[in-house]
């Protein structure tokens, strides 16, 4: 199937991995026929200290791989003796912010981190931070699936060391209900690949106060302008900024003000979204052609289908159809006896993938 793929694609096409993994089956599939469109290496990790066994993955399939997309600054030292400077790109997840209600008025200042518990969202450190914070009314909220060994550790360091009244395990929450309520953000983590919390508290003009981990916080935060970056593992410095931040709603204001401008200017969906086209050239993500280009032709019927039956959740049941098309299609409906539907199609090269919910 890889092999039949490459051969239905072009120049104007290209593959995006997302894990080297990914390439190297690629790779393989191919063989010795001439690889026809352009590919793309997502790095979303930090492979040095947190994921050393993908980088030889990555060296073997070194062959098939034009281009590598970082996610934040700094990731692409691991490569560049395997890639030159104009063939590493950096382009941030994208985040597209929910709107949030206004934040209800609480007299305890709310300081939030955000992440599943493990080592490395280092929310120990968070727990010591509130240790060091005893003259100003600030509460601890963590959000984030604790039910784990290293979550029940801290929920006993918590009790241990006094701090359980300041201190507030939420769970899991929506982007509505973790920034809706949050006053300033920190981030304690030991490494990160790219760090989702420092995007989404700018989009929402909330402060941040991160440690200077590997990777990300550079990208977004300029400390003292629109947040502050403190030493690595410096609690100390962690619970002085959070200190100035907490009694100074003036002072967060302005932080938080400038970290949504920082978003806008460029982290907001659209930056992003040049940036991929930048790379990827006029038919990023399929895109096809202005819709002044074909306003008024006629509807295109395409007859020889695939159709392949599937189960989803062990209940209903879902139809993949496939078919070849020389022609770019834009808007997909399927007929039925009983219903005309709307649905969203996939294009890769020649062949476009549609998948079809059983009414």
């Amino acid at each position: 199937a890889l092999r039949e793929l490459n051969a239905d694609l072009g120049a104007d096409d290209a593959i995006l991995f997302t894990h080297p993994l990914q390439a190297q089956v690629f790779s393989q599939a191919i063989g010795d026929d001439e690889r026809r469109c352009r590919t793309v290496m997502q790095i979303h990790g930090d492979y040095r200290a947190r994921h050393p066994e993908l980088y030889p993955m990555l060296l073997e399939a070194r062959s098939v791989v034009d281009d590598l997309q970082v996610v934040s600054n700094g990731l692409e030292l691991d490569f560049d003796r395997h890639f030159p400077d104009d063939r590493v790109h950096w382009i941030p997840n994208i985040h597209e912010p929910v709107a949030i209600r206004e934040r209800p008025r609480s007299d305890r200042v709310n300081v939030v981190l955000v992440g599943s518990f493990q080592d490395a969202k280092n929310q120990l450190d968070a727990v010591r931070m509130m240790q060091r914070l005893t003259d100003v009314d600030v509460k601890l909220t963590f959000w984030g699936n604790d039910d784990n060994p290293y979550g029940k550790y801290v929920r006993e360091y918590v009790d241990r060391v006094g701090v359980g009244d300041r201190v507030v395990f939420a769970g899991i929450g929506s982007e509505q209900s973790v920034y809706g309520s949050a006053d300033i953000v920190i981030i304690p983590s030991r490494s990160e690949g790219f760090g989702y919390p420092l995007v989404e508290a700018a989009s929402h003009g909330i402060p941040v106060v991160a440690f200077d981990y590997h990777f990300g916080p550079r990208d977004v935060i300029d400390d003292g302008v629109n947040g502050f970056i403190v030493p690595d593992g410096d609690v100390d410095a962690l619970a002085r900024r959070v200190g100035e931040l907490a009694v100074d709603a003036g002072l967060r204001r302005r932080l938080g003000s400038a970290a949504a401008e920082r978003f806008e200017e460029r982290l907001a969906p659209q930056r992003i979204v040049d940036l991929y086209e930048t790379l990827l050239g006029d038919y990023a993500g399929g895109r096809l052609p202005p819709d002044e280009d074909v306003v008024g032709t006629d509807p295109v019927v395409e007859h020889s289908f695939e159709v392949t039956p599937v189960r989803v959740k062990g209940r209903s049941f879902a139809f993949i159809l496939r078919f070849r098309s020389d022609r770019r299609l834009r808007d997909f409906q399927v007929e039925s006896t009983a219903r005309v539907r709307r649905v969203r199609a996939w294009r890769m090269g020649s062949r476009y993938v549609v998948p079809v919910m059983a009414s």
